[in-house]
C-alpha cells in the first residue's frame, strides 16, 4: 500500500492510461505524471520513505515493495 498526498495539497486524478501490462500512468497533483509499476517480485526498500520514493508517496514501514512509484514532471 502507498498513499500520496502533501501537506495543504489537494488531488484530482485524472488521465489515466495503461501503460504495458504492468504499468498505469496518471494525473493526481503537482505538475508531475505518476507511474505505477507492478513487480516481478518483492523488491528490497529501504524503509525511510524520503530516500526511496518522490515526494508525496508514503508507505507504511517495512524493507519489500510489490510495486514501484515513479514521477515524472511534466513539461510546461
Amino acid at each position: 500500500m502507498a498513499s500520496f498526498y502533501g501537506l495543504y495539497t489537494t488531488g484530482n486524478f485524472r488521465n489515466l492510461t495503461l501503460d504495458s501490462d504492468k504499468s498505469v500512468v496518471f494525473d493526481f497533483f503537482g505538475d508531475h505524471a505518476w507511474r505505477v509499476t507492478l513487480l516481478d517480485k518483492p523488491q528490497f526498500r529501504f524503509p525511510v520513505a524520503r530516500l526511496t520514493e518522490p515526494a508525496g508517496v508514503h508507505r507504511r514501514f517495512g524493507f519489500t515493495r510489490h510495486f514501484a512509484v515513479a514521477a515524472a514532471r511534466r513539461a510546461a
